[in-house]
C-alpha cells in the first residue's frame, strides 16, 4: 500500500489525477493527497493502482 502525497506531503488540499492507462491523457477521476491506495504493479515511472474499487495510473512520484 501507499499514500497520494504531493511534493512528498499528504496534509495538503492538492489533488491527483488517476488515468484509465499510463501516459493516458483521460482520467478516471481525481483523489486528494493523503488517501491509502493499493498499489498492483509500476512500470518507468507509473504505479497502477486501486482507490475506493477505482482501478488506474498514476505518476510513481505522486506516492509515499
Amino acid at each position: 500500500t501507499a499514500i497520494l502525497s504531493y511534493k512528498g506531503r499528504t496534509d495538503t488540499s492538492a489533488t491527483i489525477s488517476v488515468y484509465t492507462a499510463k501516459s493516458a491523457k483521460r482520467k478516471i477521476r481525481q483523489w486528494r493527497v493523503g488517501n491509502d491506495v493499493v498499489v498492483l504493479s509500476q512500470s518507468g515511472s507509473w504505479s497502477e493502482i486501486e482507490i475506493d474499487g477505482w482501478h488506474g495510473w498514476v505518476k510513481s512520484a505522486y506516492l509515499e
